[in-house]
């Protein structure tokens, strides 16, 4: 336990994980599967997500760590989703970049800065600092990011029509149990 802080606390349990994920580093790196490995470590999302924008993007920013031999420390700053982070650790491994993802790894050229949000029952797609929210029974509304909040802009018909596409081809894929025939 971590002195002055609550033994059954989200700050505890969260301060054991980065211990944990620490000590199994240290450990691999022991081992001499450590140097054929690609380790990817991410969050899932941050504790809780609210805030006054209509979707709080600002909460959204997962951090994660891709760590392995030779791979080189660097801060990625820019807009990735989960996808991008599996293209990024097989580009790593050597493997060929024609995998069947949506994502394209961060040393990619193809690579743009896009993201998909959930939040409650409103959906953001986000391509560079442009936001499109679609909600249910609601026209989208399109949005400028800046200074981490939702700044009204005019509709962006394109955005919201790729927004559109994209969230009815995944429910569609998890509908209909699609994501299995790739195994």
């Amino acid at each position: 336990m971590i002195p002055n802080i609550k033994k059954n606390s989200v700050k505890n349990a969260i301060k054991y994980a980065d211990y944990a994920i620490g000590e199994l580093i240290k450990k691999a790196k022991k081992e001499a599967y450590y140097k054929d490995t690609v380790f990817v470590i991410v969050a899932d999302h941050n504790v809780r997500v609210y805030g006054d924008d209509m979707v709080p993007v600002n909460m959204f920013h997962i951090p994660g760590l891709i760590l392995g031999e030779g791979i080189t420390p660097k801060v990625y700053n820019n807009i990735a989703t989960q996808a991008d982070v599996l293209a990024t650790a097989i580009d790593l491994t050597g493997v060929s970049d024609k995998m069947p993802i949506m994502g394209h790894s961060i040393f990619n050229d193809k690579k743009r800065n896009l993201a998909l949000m959930q939040f409650n029952d409103r959906y953001a797609f986000m391509v560079d600092n442009i936001v499109t929210v679609i909600r249910p029974k609601m026209k989208p509304m399109t949005f400028i990011y800046k200074n981490n909040h939702l700044v009204k802009t005019k509709e962006n018909i394109e955005l919201e029509k790729d927004a559109l596409a994209f969230l009815l081809v995944l429910d569609y894929v998890y509908k209909n149990q699609l994501y299995k025939s790739l195994k």
